[in-house]
């Protein structure tokens, strides 16, 4: 059976096919070693125990048939309650069983740990991965919990940089989402602002945006081009000029101009032997234009670079050509990368 359109524990459930519910010994219920928590606050566990050993378990557990050892059961959701439980000294609880697959399974653990308390940071972005590992494209999964695909592709995000945000979360230095996934662009960005990090006591979004904000300036300060007064260009000298034998008549150079005709005289005989005139050497430019060099080229490749490490995508720069303003253009493969990239640029 598929799950869409869930966003809240209720409705799931009443999507569900039950089994029934009974008393069931707590000893032959299981806790499932995928649920999402891994962490379980051990003074809420004893005000949590104080208050079934009191009342009783209020709330039925939801369990599934155990998938691999026939007569026991699969905790599904209320692992807080079958601890307390134990803690208070029951040996029975009242459970509803439902037929789960392991992706519904996961499912309403986690919009349970959302509706109810709170999950680390950390344990609902993984669970958020697990959920698109079976298969599940990313507003699916939103539109399952309820949630928009930012707040899916955050805690993607998050995820997949776990190992280096886990410092943060433990030491309760931040739990919020935002701000951990822009310690994974600063950290893309500048390690030593990103390692700095660790010696806040409390780290806030704007702490953590302002850091980021000074990394990227940083970052794109060398590319801003420096113009250096350019050395003028030597003016061409002409080497002096050979003797020539009397008898050959030099030959006329490249660039001079064809020597103006000589009128013809009276008698009709043109004078032959008036050697050509010299053509005036051209004067070099005041100020010759500077030539297209490889510095610039350089400098353009230099600021790609740049850029396209502080955005994290591909990027490609077309210069400024005949009057033409130049190009920046960003490569993006899906909206996960669209939406990393606008939370960079904001």
């Amino acid at each position: 059976m598929s799950i869409k359109g869930i966003a809240n524990l209720a409705d799931l459930m009443e999507d569900l096919p039950a089994a029934g519910s009974q008393e069931v010994a707590l000893s032959l219920i299981d806790p499932d070693p995928h649920q999402p928590r891994t962490n379980f606050d051990e003074l809420r566990l004893d005000t949590l125990a104080a208050s079934v050993a009191a009342q009783g378990v209020i709330e039925p557990l939801i369990v599934s048939l155990h998938p691999e050892t026939p007569g026991r059961y699969l905790l599904v959701a209320g692992e807080r309650r079958w601890r307390a439980a134990g803690m208070a000294g029951l040996t029975t609880v009242t459970v509803v069983i439902r037929e789960l697959t392991a992706e519904q399974r996961l499912a309403v653990q986690l919009i349970e740990n959302i509706d109810r308390e709170a999950l680390s940071i950390l344990e609902e972005s993984s669970a958020v991965v697990r959920l698109i590992e079976f298969g599940r494209k990313p507003k699916d999964v939103a539109g399952m919990l309820g949630k928009t695909q930012a707040w899916v592709s955050l805690r993607r995000k998050i995820a997949d940089h776990r190992s280096h945000l886990e410092y943060f979360v433990a030491e309760d230095r931040t739990r919020d989402a935002e701000t951990l996934a822009m310690l994974v662009d600063l950290e893309k960005i500048d390690r030593q602002a990103f390692s700095d990090m660790h010696q806040v006591e409390r780290i806030t979004r704007a702490a953590v945006r302002e850091a980021l904000d000074r990394a990227k300036l940083r970052k794109l300060a060398p590319l801003v081009p420096v113009k250096t007064p350019e050395a003028p260009a030597p003016v061409p000298t002409e080497p002096p000029a050979q003797p020539q034998p009397r008898d050959e008549v030099p030959p006329a150079p490249q660039e001079v101009p064809e020597p103006p005709r000589v009128p013809e005289s009276t008698s009709g005989a043109t004078d032959d032997t008036r050697p050509p005139l010299a053509a005036k050497p051209k004067a070099a430019p005041a100020h010759p234009r500077p030539a297209a060099n490889q510095d610039q080229a350089d400098q353009f490749e230099e600021a790609r670079r740049a850029v396209q490490a502080a955005l994290g995508l591909p990027v490609s720069i077309h210069a400024p050509h005949a009057g033409k303003p130049g190009e920046l253009r960003i490569s993006f493969a899906d909206l996960l990368e669209l939406d990393a990239l606008r939370q960079n640029l904001t």
